[in-house]
């Protein structure tokens, strides 16, 4: 594994590459810190392995699910959340400023 600094591999891309292509990797430096490593590409892929889709015995369609009905009103609880908020915001703003309304 070659170290090269940024500006030696800006300098000497060309052979830098055809280094790479033999097989080599580099580890590029920025101020004696490495930043990257560029390694060869592999062709075929390594580690990666794709399943072909099973096939599904109509279970998913045989599934019955209730309908949700929530007892409450959704949108009263929601107006009643941001009245909270505006009358919060209406005390804090009292003493100081006059309110929006």
């Amino acid at each position: 594994m070659k170290k090269v600094k940024i500006a030696a591999f800006k300098a000497h891309l060309s052979s830098h590459l055809k280094e790479v292509r033999r097989g080599e990797e580099l580890i590029i430096l920025d101020r004696e810190q490495p930043i990257a490593k560029i390694i060869p590409f592999e062709k075929e892929a390594s580690g990666l392995v794709i399943f072909k889709k099973k096939k599904t015995k109509g279970k998913l369609k045989r599934l019955k699910f209730k309908p949700l009905n929530p007892p409450i009103d959704v949108v009263q609880l929601l107006r009643e959340d941001r009245d909270e908020r505006d009358d919060r915001l209406y005390r804090e703003l009292l003493p100081t400023q006059t309110p929006l309304r």
